[in-house]
């Protein structure tokens, strides 16, 4: 494809409850939130270069192998791949392996999914800016390499959904549940099961009355680290892994169940069951999941009548909050953004993929 530019977007998310039970096929509560990655592709004249500058790739430019794999070169002349561009390599690669790429330009921003730091500088906040950007990628490379009929907004959404996992999870080494891709994909607040033979999503608002807002802790946590030293302590204690996973998919069935019924209140007396079951989980596995400065963001939402839990694997990252009284939550956001946590509106994005008008 030539001529034109292509751009798609896709929003990140954060998990409502069952996180961890979703990765033994229990359910999970998941809702895109309206923060996006934005993927452009357009024409050069004779070369294909990309450029990310929030994650310090200011423009690389790159060539393709006779095997149609990407070579990166660098401006000091070697062809080591950088690090920072591992995602976007293996969706590029897999992009090549369909078609050949026309000279282009590519240009990926990911900078919605990162907090200007009251000391100065920026950190990223984990709303998954990895799973959007590998949805808006893709959906951009098959728009430019195969044409508009085969851009991601004509491929079936089970088709595509299915794919995308498999991409993102294997880039991942083969660890989480890819709900973060279903939510990047699709859009909306919904119920997300595994299965063997494709994920199934339920659609499923919030009960009414209750405001949801985000809070980044101020430091990152990597969900894939916490995934492998679970996986170490699961290989020695198989049985208590499996009546957490078991205690942890019940109390989840139970938060979406009255999420259903639209009770608040029993809703959010199950996320409260639910974050004292991971803190076990936590101990018994040594993993940090309701660590010092999530414990710290609940004693402060318990004050104010809000309630409060880590979003996803724990450790820092985001938390998520629920009140159903208006002046609890503002009480509840003044004191956090006084103690320097940065709170955060949770608009829901209610479509995923999305091809865009505006250039980056």
């Amino acid at each position: 494809m030539s001529g034109s530019s292509v751009i798609f977007s896709a929003p990140g998310k954060v998990v409502l409850i069952g996180e961890y039970a979703v990765l033994e096929n229990g359910a999970a509560y998941v809702r895109a939130v309206d923060v996006r990655a934005r993927a452009c592709i357009e024409p050069h004249a004779s070369k294909y270069l990309l450029e990310a500058p929030d994650i310090n790739v200011a423009e690389i430019e790159f060539g393709t192998t006779a095997d149609r794999k990407p070579i990166w070169r660098r401006p000091d002349g070697s062809l080591q791949a950088p690090r920072e561009l591992d995602l976007a390599g293996t969706v590029l690669a897999n992009a090549l392996a369909r078609s050949p790429l026309s000279p282009c330009r590519i240009r990926l921003d990911t900078s919605a999914f990162f907090a200007e730091l009251a000391r100065g500088g920026r950190a990223k906040i984990g709303l998954g800016s990895s799973a959007a950007l590998t949805v808006a990628l893709d959906a951009a490379l098959r728009v430019w390499t195969l044409g508009p009929e085969h851009g991601g907004e004509h491929e079936d959404q089970t088709t595509a959904l299915a794919r995308l996992q498999a991409l993102h999870t294997g880039h991942q080494g083969g660890r989480g549940s890819g709900l973060d891709i279903a939510a990047s994909l699709c859009g909306g607040t919904f119920v997300y099961r595994r299965s063997e033979s494709h994920p199934k999503l339920t659609p499923l608002p919030l009960p009414d009355g209750l405001e949801l807002f985000c809070v980044w802790t101020g430091r990152s946590s990597s969900t894939g680290g916490f995934l492998e030293r679970l996986a170490t302590w699961r290989r020695r204690n198989e049985r208590a892994y499996e009546r957490f996973m078991q205690d942890l998919a019940h109390l989840s069935d139970q938060g979406i169940d009255a999420a259903a019924r639209g009770d608040g209140d029993r809703f959010c007396a199950t996320l409260r069951d639910y974050r004292r079951l991971l803190d076990g989980l936590g101990s018994a596995a040594s993993l940090p999941i309701v660590s010092p400065v999530h414990r710290r963001l609940e004693h402060l939402a318990t004050k104010n009548g809000v309630t409060y839990k880590p979003s996803g694997a724990g450790g820092g990252d985001i938390g998520v909050a629920f009140a159903a009284d208006p002046r609890g939550a503002r009480r509840f956001r003044d004191a956090a953004g006084d103690e320097g946590f940065l709170v955060l509106s949770c608009p829901e994005a209610p479509t995923g993929l999305r091809r865009e008008k505006e250039a980056i």
